[in-house]
This record gives C-alpha cells, structure tokens and sequence, in this order.
C-alpha cells in the first residue's frame, strides 16, 4: 500500500500547487483581492473625514442658531462687516503684501500723473512717444558708389517748414 498512499500524496500535492498557481495567478485572484480592499479601507477613511466635517457643520449651525456673538464674529471674520460703533483701518498692500505708508502712495501717484501729462504733451506737440526699434525708410543713410545718401526729414522739421 506504500505506492497507492504516495500516489494519492502526489495528486494532492500537484492540485494544491495548482489552485495556488491559479489563486496568484488569475484575474480574480489574491491581487485583486488585495486592491479590493485597500479600495475598501480609503472608502472608510473618507466616509470618518465626511462624518467628522458633518459633525462640525452641525456643531456650527447649532451655535449659529443659539449664539448670537457667534453670528457677529462669523459676519466680521466671512463677510467682513462692521458694527456700528466700529472704527476701520484700510492698509494698501503691495504685491509683495508689505503695507505702503501715504507718503510713498502720493509720490508714486504724483510720478504716474507727471509722466501722463508729458506723454499728452508729447501727443498734443505731435511727437510719438520715443520708440524701441527706429523705422527704415528709403532715404537713410546708405553707401552708395562711396557717397551717402541724404536723411528724409523728421516730422519736426516738417511742421516748421509748414508754418
């Protein structure tokens, strides 16, 4: 009998090593288990996070409803409202955030309002504001069998020509 027990031995070992192969190995097999429930576990852990979010909202409308120094506090801090007796500050800031003190706010004021009269003076005296690039014409000056050519006039020159 020692033959029939060691074949029998060795069918079960061969449908154990099988079905193991086939449990790792196969698309519903311990991988997907194994996502299933970590899937599982982040749906419980955001289903805590919403619990507790709801718990404060609830804790917050409640004291909404009884407190009335809470609905001033959330209408100064959310909304920024004021009470009657209130005095308010207003600070310029800055790209930056730093606070600018009326002194630097004025200079930088009079600096753009002096540069925007001298630009409608430069328009209004017919000059173009200076430009980057200075524009080509036909007459610039340019070699020419050794001899330059003649500059055209500016629109300067040509307006005391007019007049």
């Amino acid at each position: 009998m020692g033959w029939k027990n060691s074949a029998i031995l060795a069918t079960l070992f061969a449908v154990a090593c099988g079905a193991f192969v086939f449990l790792v190995f196969s698309n519903n097999g311990v991988k997907l288990v194994e996502a299933k429930r970590r899937e599982h576990e982040a749906v419980l852990a955001a289903n805590r996070k919403m619990e507790e979010e709801n718990a404060e909202m609830a804790r917050t409308i409640q004291r909404l409803k009884e407190d009335p120094f809470f609905v001033e506090f959330v209408a100064r801090q959310e909304y920024g409202l004021t009470g009657p007796d209130d005095m308010v500050f207003t600070f310029d800031r800055t790209r930056t955030g730093k606070p600018v003190w009326p002194e630097e706010r004025a200079a930088d004021e009079a600096r753009r309002v002096e540069e925007a009269r001298k630009l409608k003076r430069e328009q209004e005296e017919g000059h173009k504001p200076e430009a980057k690039k200075p524009e080509k014409s036909e007459g610039s000056t340019k070699k020419s069998g050794g001899k330059k050519t003649e500059k055209p006039e500016n629109k300067k020159d040509r307006k005391k020509k007019e007049t």
